[in-house]
């Protein structure tokens, strides 16, 4: 399985990637629409697909799709592949077992010493990004979340405790 290949393609051997760029997407931008305004260089069309077994994609598209996720959630997205490879049954659920991989992994990262939360803010969402230091140059890993502001505020002034937050993202 490769993702960004020299020649622009992305191959996939199931659309379990789409998806999850795809819920990454609605996510991040509420619909694939807004995501098209913002990022000229993809079509619905493209974005539809509904198996897109190869995504030939431009260098500007590969780069707005490897954006969409950190490092580490880029290592977890291959994760989740390799895990809907072995288990075929998961396969039509790649996007939900991605974001619970993200929850589970953010309650364990809640409970670190070398762990911080902080919150960032662009034009049209909240993110709070989880941040693991290790101690060592070039190796801290991050996990973004969209918040509410509701959340955010709740988080802010200790009405809701972040540990109490990464569990509720499951259920």
């Amino acid at each position: 399985m490769t993702f960004l290949t020299e020649k622009g393609v992305f191959k996939m051997n199931h659309a379990i990637f789409a998806q999850i760029v795809r819920a990454v997407i609605r996510q991040r931008y509420h619909n694939l629409e807004n995501f098209c305004q913002t990022h000229p260089e993809w079509t619905m069309d493209e974005l539809l697909q509904k198996v897109p077994v190869d995504w030939h994609a431009t260098p500007a598209q590969q780069q707005s799709v490897r954006r969409l996720f950190t490092d580490y959630e880029w290592m977890l997205v291959h994760k989740v592949i390799q895990r809907a490879k072995t288990l075929p049954e998961e396969e039509m659920r790649g996007a939900a077992i991605y974001q619970q991989a993200k929850a589970l992994i953010a309650q364990t990262w809640l409970t670190a010493p070398y762990c911080k939360a902080q919150f960032q803010q662009d034009t049209a969402q909240i993110y709070l990004r989880l941040s693991c230091s290790y101690a060592e140059w070039g190796l801290d890993d991050q996990l973004d979340f969209v918040v509410p502001a509701q959340i955010k505020r709740a988080i802010e002034t200790h009405q809701l405790d972040l540990l109490t937050w990464a569990k509720q993202l499951n259920d």
